[in-house]
């Protein structure tokens, strides 16, 4: 969670409150001691303010549970991202990553290891992330990954990391040996489509190629 609300907040009643004990000073020639205590306390409200902003514009943009962007962002994003590429004839690329058979992980073992291995997936996605591209949760256990196109995202690199991270954090736990694997689906803008909906469906689809072509996902454990 950034510090932006509760910097800009506190510095502003600062400099208010500074300007204004300044002034008093040239026409009174003295501080009352109010005013000398008031200002850390103005500081300290004008603080929480700007934490209740951070973590208001947190949450409207984060998937609590992951912290990577979540849907809403995605599609505000992306219209930006649309505008810049038609300005400079470049392309985007919408990559669809999916958790084959995680479906098996919350039935059987229960959700807080279902969040865990959501977790360590966007964890290896984060630690690769290049600062130009955005990664979100688009819901369940399906991630997104909205980059420009020069930024070369390798897709056997991409699962053989998801891959690693998710069987050390099934590690953890012995007991649970379930057929996962990673699935990755990649659509091009504004080559296959204009609009989100449509790249997402697009990735989506070839996902579900790769997914028949392989007949079985790869085994984790």
């Amino acid at each position: 969670m950034k510090y932006t609300g509760r910097i800009i907040t506190a510095m502003l009643v600062f400099i208010i409150n500074c300007s204004y004990i300044s002034y008093y000073f040239v026409v009174n020639g003295h501080v009352e001691i109010i005013e000398k205590i008031g200002l850390p306390v103005m500081v300290s409200i004008a603080w929480w303010f700007g934490k209740q902003y951070d973590r208001a514009k947190f949450f409207s943009e984060k998937d609590p549970l992951t912290e990577v962007y979540n849907r809403r962002f995605v599609y505000k994003s992306f219209s930006k991202m649309a505008s810049k590429s038609k300005k400079v004839n470049s392309k985007i690329n919408t990559l669809l990553i999916d958790i084959n058979n995680f479906k098996k992980i919350n039935d059987t073992y229960g959700h807080e290891e279902g969040d865990s291995v959501l977790k360590a997936v966007s964890r290896t996605l984060l630690a690769n992330q290049n600062k130009s591209e955005i990664i979100a949760r688009w819901g369940g256990d399906e991630f997104v990954i909205v980059s420009p196109s020069g930024v070369y995202k390798d897709q056997a690199k991409i699962i053989e990391e998801i891959e690693f991270a998710v069987r050390k954090e099934l590690g953890k736990c012995p007991e649970i040996t379930p057929d996962l694997g990673i699935a990755i689906g990649m659509a091009v803008y504004p080559d296959e489509a204009r609009t989100l909906n449509e790249l997402i469906s697009i990735a989506d689809s070839h996902m579900y190629k790769v997914k028949q072509k392989n007949q079985k996902p790869k085994t984790l454990i």
